[in-house]
């Protein structure tokens, strides 16, 4: 009798010994799944960041866009009255009140102004002027930058299919979450000029592919469906569209090929829709 109690007593403590252990176990279990929440907050607070510095960049992007063409069209336009000669406005004012002009001064002010520079009454065809809705002649033409022929135009840029599949590599997928966010962008921006949906809310697409990645489907998903909106962007250009079975064995096999191969198809509609700039 005694000895069956002493058998009890020891699978007690063996089973008390295995509870603890589970329950450390648990208890660690439940830190590194704290660790690993605050990882993500962390990687999503620092996706925040980089969103808004694309922002910003594209915003002073635009303000200088914008501050060249006030100048360019302050160069090309005629001069305002405020920088006539001096001589002339003095001559001007002599005029009305019914003066002669004062003697003694300078010959320059009281002759007329100067005829214009040859390159302002007859404008070289290489002068840039300001742009309008129908014609936009930018300093100096990029060819890696495109902008459409239309009314309600939008920016897009040619990228090399090489350079899509390789900087990833060297910025550690920074630049493939860049150039996803700007390529749905684009198709959005494309989408609404031709009055069809290629997509409304390039962040979400963002979101889905980082940190949506960790779950898999998100990812997946996007990607899918960025798939078919370069598909039909094709087909409103009038462009033949990529090949759905070959970008999905790009993306099982070789996922560094499929970008390039979406980038190549990407590039081919804006060469045949838009012009440089």
């Amino acid at each position: 009798m005694a000895e069956a109690l002493e058998q009890a007593e020891t699978r007690l403590k063996e089973i008390d010994g295995r509870a603890s252990e589970a329950e450390s176990r648990a208890d660690r279990a439940e830190e590194e799944l704290v660790k690993l929440k605050e990882e993500e907050t962390e990687r999503k607070k620092r996706l925040r960041e980089l969103l808004d510095r694309i922002t910003q960049a594209e915003e002073r992007s635009a303000e200088a866009e914008r501050r060249a063409r006030e100048t360019v069209s302050r160069i090309t336009g005629v001069a305002p009255e405020s920088e006539a000669p001096a001589g002339q406005q003095r001559a001007e004012q002599a005029n009305e009140q019914g003066d002669e002009p004062v003697r003694g001064a300078p010959e320059s002010d009281q002759q007329s102004p100067p005829p214009a520079p040859e390159s302002e009454a007859n404008p070289h065809p290489f002068e840039i002027r300001s742009p309008t809705p129908e014609t936009t002649s930018p300093a100096k033409p990029q060819p890696e930058t495109l902008e459409s022929p239309q009314t309600n135009w939008f920016e897009v840029k040619v990228r090399r299919p090489w350079a899509v599949a390789l900087l990833p590599f060297i910025t550690l997928g920074i630049y493939h979450l860049v150039w996803w966010y700007r390529i749905n962008r684009e198709l959005r921006d494309y989408g609404r000029a031709r009055g069809h949906d290629l997509g409304q809310n390039p962040t979400k697409s963002l979101l889905a592919l980082f940190p949506g990645a960790i779950l898999i489907v998100p990812a997946v998903i996007t990607y899918w469906r960025g798939t078919r909106r370069v598909q039909e962007a094709a087909r409103l250009a009038g462009r033949e569209p990529l090949s759905g079975w070959l970008a999905l064995l790009l993306y099982l096999l070789l996922a560094a090929g499929f970008s390039a191969y979406l980038q190549y198809s990407l590039n081919r509609i804006w060469r045949s829709i838009a012009r440089p700039v």
